[in-house]
């Protein structure tokens, strides 16, 4: 009898010969020991394939796939069709898992029977080999501080208050069978429609809040790199999952959180166009096309970042270049103000220091001043001790006395 498969780790590879090998480890070294692992490559052009092979070798539980180069989505479909566990993960071949990120996470989703868990995720610097804590990944204020909650408790955030990486999370397979879920085959942003569609149909969250992953910045390999090469998947990404979800039930009650969430995506892969060429296609699609059909609101209240809906405002009155020109102005402005109040800050904090520097002083000539004191107190009890030890003080303490005897005599006769 085969054993039960607890949790499938699918992952997509390309051209990874540099960070396969410690990926692989990193994943067969998790202490769930009952999974499976899919390495699915993506008709690599490097050493990836023989470096594959080789790890398959070494455990039974890794299987490597081929495909002809199509892209992460298509590889994590493939991967899903031949995987076998209860649970899922979608992992990516440079990031860096620690030993017990699957046992926690399918502890918990498990114990709280709900069809996705979530875990924090911290960055790994590739340059500096720093570990940055950030709190991108998963927004503990919008969501209860029980678990597991259901997607009415948060329908208002539904889309907000995590990322649309697949990485972090962990899936029923039952929720991916029931609603045909599958990643977008599209170059970049592949895993927005899985992860927003799987939220939507999604009816039970749960979470762990400790980071068990890390996901590594400053690497020019990055699946999510060169976005000005293909500047419209966003667009086709958030499209696709409006199409299926706009005329389901409920989604009335999720519209503002992906229309908030739709605009922050479109603000910010503008701002990570390098050719102006792309950011003017992304900009007008954006301009004449979604914000238009999708009857985006004129009520301010409606926007969750006020940035967000003066950029909003601004567009409808601006072409591209325009619009990138002020984008540039108002970065010009912010980083003057942050430069400028970290100057105000070393400031401060300079004289907090020479304040600090005169205190110590001063506090050493207090010391100083105090070890004097405890000196001289201990030369006058040295002197007083000698006085009374002395033989004239002896005598003239006993002189002293009889008197006293006497006065105290009379007075009692009185």
């Amino acid at each position: 009898m085969e054993k039960e498969v607890k949790v499938s780790v699918i992952v997509p590879v390309y051209n990874s010969e540099a960070f396969i090998r410690q990926t692989a480890e990193y994943i067969l070294g998790q202490s769930l020991k009952d999974i499976e692992i899919i390495f699915v490559d993506d008709g690599s052009t490097d050493k990836t394939r023989e470096i594959l092979e080789e790890i398959s070798k070494t455990d039974d539980r890794v299987k490597v796939l081929h495909q002809q180069n199509s892209f992460a989505g298509a590889a994590r479909n493939y991967g899903f069709r031949e995987s076998s566990g209860k649970y899922l993960v979608f992992w990516d071949a440079d990031d860096i898992f620690l030993p017990e990120a699957l046992e926690k996470m399918y502890d918990k989703i498990v114990e709280d029977d709900a069809d996705i868990c979530i875990c924090p995720a911290d960055y790994y610097d590739n340059e500096t080999s720093k570990i940055l804590k950030n709190n991108v990944y998963i927004k503990y204020d919008m969501i209860p501080e029980k678990t597991p909650f259901l997607k009415k408790d948060v329908e208002d955030v539904l889309f907000n208050f995590s990322t649309n990486v697949p990485w972090n999370k962990m899936y029923k397979r039952e929720l991916i069978i029931d609603n045909n879920l599958e990643f977008q085959q599209i170059q970049r942003a592949n895993d927005n429609y899985f992860v927003m569609t799987a939220f939507f149909y999604a009816n039970t969250f749960t979470y762990i809040n400790e980071s068990v992953i890390q996901y590594r910045i400053n690497l020019s390999t990055s699946l999510i790199g060169g976005n000005s090469k293909t500047p419209l998947c966003v667009y086709e990404a958030y499209k696709k999952t409006y199409d299926r979800i706009k005329d389901e039930a409920g989604f009335d009650k999720v519209r503002q959180s992906f229309l908030n969430k739709a605009m922050r995506a479109c603000f910010y892969f503008l701002s990570v166009q390098t050719k102006f060429e792309s950011y003017e296609v992304l900009y007008n699609k954006y301009k004449n096309e979604v914000f238009k059909e999708w009857n985006y609101p004129e009520d301010k209240e409606f926007y969750y970042n006020e940035k967000d809906y003066n950029r909003y405002q601004r567009m409808k009155e601006s072409t591209a270049i325009e619009f990138m020109v002020c984008e540039y102005q108002g970065a010009i402005n912010e980083v003057r103000k942050l430069k400028n109040s970290r100057y105000q800050l070393r400031l401060k904090n300079d004289r907090l220091k020479d304040k600090n520097d005169r205190l110590r002083e001063k506090n050493e000539k207090l010391k100083i001043a105090k070890e004097n004191l405890k000196a001289q107190v201990s030369r006058l009890k040295a002197r007083i001790a000698e006085i009374e030890n002395s033989t004239s003080f002896k005598i003239g303490k006993a002189i002293t006395y009889l008197p006293g005897l006497i006065k105290k005599a009379i007075k009692g006769k009185k």
